[in-house]
């Protein structure tokens, strides 16, 4: 990792404005809510973004048309809080416990490589990830980073 202090609300500004057209194109509105003031915080700039931008881009192709993804930002007692909620379909209770599997996809064009590439950027920062999903309604992936 190549730590760096991250002003995080301005990655995740970044991160907005990269994905923003595609999102507009699909028709899924983006919600981007970045607690103020969060300073001090070591991460690895790059990796922090790659993991976040699989998050959303796996929301994007889960959420229907006018629906919405929220990306939510937070610090609270050390810890790092970076969630991604989408209104997609949901992802299967047999398939919960794989996903994080190199090569693991249900999707016909994926690899099954983001969801594990994400999972070892959070656990190469010593932090932790969990999948909450209902089918039907959406699922909530929450990255959480402890920040020393």
């Amino acid at each position: 990792l190549k730590k760096v202090e991250v002003e995080v609300c301005a990655l995740v500004e970044d991160i907005r404005q990269v994905v923003d057209e595609e999102f507009r194109e699909k028709g899924v509105r983006l919600v981007c809510k970045c607690q103020e003031g969060i300073q001090g915080v070591t991460l690895d700039r790059e990796k922090v973004r790659h993991a976040l931008t699989n998050l959303l881009q796996n929301a994007l192709q889960a959420t229907p048309k006018g629906k919405e993804v929220r990306l939510l930002v937070s610090l609270d007692k050390g810890v790092l809080h970076m969630v991604v909620e989408d209104e997609g379909s949901g992802i299967p209770k047999e398939h919960l416990q794989s996903i994080f599997q190199p090569f693991f996809t249900t999707k016909a064009q994926g690899t099954g490589l983001g969801l594990a590439i994400t999972h070892r950027i959070v656990q190469d920062h010593g932090g932790e990830i969990k999948v909450q999903s209902t089918i039907g309604t959406g699922t909530r992936v929450s990255m959480s980073f402890p920040v020393h």
